[in-house]
């Protein structure tokens, strides 16, 4: 039975969000659940992940899926047979008659001519292609094994293919360069015509070889200047931003990871992927041995109704303010029967009065001055929840 208002969510669009594991070279920046490309592995990967497909169908039935999306790792180091197989499998256990994109990562070099056909014969609308950099030095820093000269050549056989919904991602941040050097990298980028474009400072993150290394992301002064101007440069290219890392030309948003800053169920299936489905919160072992023995989703207990209702007013706020719309208050009110204004008030206040908070027809969202510190107003207006619940 749904413990909360919070089933009100069920019955909007479902995301289903495929987690593939192997990447040919490991990023030494990466902390996703990842293995180096092994083919010995790949059948008993497929054999599981069907298994963990018919979970779903078994206990909810056929969920009707507006967006998926194959994630990783890299996908692309499946052949296009595997993936066959893997949509043939998520035919038979979701319903895709209203699917509206279907969005696979791939790495630049994975793309030939007939991968490309091949993804397009296969329904595949739309294509994350990991670039990163535009820079030849900059791609070897972070471990990346394509050339600036494979972006092109990628954009032009997936376009040439009929796939022209196209994001590239970037890495800004890196130490040791300038604002400047941004340039090379979003020239080179714009003239491939991508339909959206994500950026991400560089993040050192625990256990990697970077943090190994004691490698040292660019600090927050030239940070901040190089996130400026991305937001500056891609704005007057035509691209609007609408998240925090995002950036589309209209009406080429994310769909899939617009479900996630809207709070929208999902389905994620693979090692280490995550579910919030039916008031209830599932999580997937990263181990992929552990995933071939048992690939059956773990429920996420809930020690308290109270806890429980703390924690998904905590993740709507997180999410809500990674837009650029912001948060939808009257959401809020729909689906935890409180008002967003009552719960956080001191905090939410706070923010307001220093500049960092806007509110506009029924939305709070951040400044053009606090985008820089989404984490920390974020975690502001949080330590009200944290103190009176």
């Amino acid at each position: 039975m749904p413990r909360s208002a919070i089933s009100r969510l069920w019955g909007r669009p479902v995301g289903l969000y495929v987690h593939i594991p192997f990447c040919s070279a490991i990023c030494p920046y990466c902390d996703f659940v990842k293995i180096r490309d092994r083919n010995d592995l790949k059948p008993a990967f497929l054999e599981a992940l069907e298994k963990e497909l018919l979970f779903y169908r078994d206990s909810f039935g056929r969920i009707a899926l507006e967006t998926l999306y194959l994630g990783g790792g890299t996908p692309s180091t499946l052949d296009i047979p595997s993936l066959a197989d893997i949509f043939e499998q998520i035919r038979g256990c979701f319903d895709l008659a209203n699917l509206q994109e279907l969005t696979i990562e791939m790495n630049p070099e994975h793309v030939t001519p007939e991968y490309a056909d091949g993804l397009a014969q296969l329904g595949v609308n739309r294509v994350s292609l990991g670039v990163q950099s535009m820079y030849t030095e900059e791609l070897r820093f972070l471990g990346r094994a394509h050339t600036p000269e494979q972006v092109k050549q990628a954009f032009h056989h997936l376009q040439s293919a009929g796939i022209d919904n196209i994001s590239a991602d970037i890495i800004y941040g890196l130490p040791g360069r300038q604002v400047s050097d941004l340039n090379k990298t979003i020239t080179g980028l714009l003239g491939c015509k991508p339909t959206h474009i994500s950026v991400y400072h560089l993040t050192i993150e625990e256990k990697t070889p970077f943090a190994i290394k004691k490698i040292k992301a660019a600090d927050d002064d030239i940070g901040g200047l190089a996130y400026d101007y991305l937001i500056q440069t891609l704005e007057q290219a035509g691209y609007a931003q609408y998240e925090v890392s995002a950036f589309a030309r209209p009406n080429r948003e994310s769909r899939h990871n617009l479900g996630y800053w809207q709070w929208r169920p999902y389905i994620g299936v693979g090692p280490g992927s995550h579910s919030f489905f039916m008031d209830t919160r599932y999580e997937q072992k990263k181990s992929l041995h552990a995933y071939f023995e048992n690939p059956y989703p773990k429920i996420v207990e809930v020690p308290d109704y109270k806890q429980y209702l703390s924690e998904k007013m905590s993740e709507f706020v997180i999410v809500q303010f990674r837009q650029k719309c912001g948060l939808d208050a009257r959401l809020f009110q729909n689906i935890f029967n409180e008002k967003f204004e009552d719960v956080f008030y001191e905090s939410l206040n706070k923010m307001i009065n220093q500049g960092h908070i806007d509110y506009i027809d029924g939305f709070y969202r951040l400044s053009s001055q606090a985008w820089m510190l989404t984490d920390s107003v974020i975690a502001e207006i949080l330590t009200t929840l944290l103190t009176t619940r």
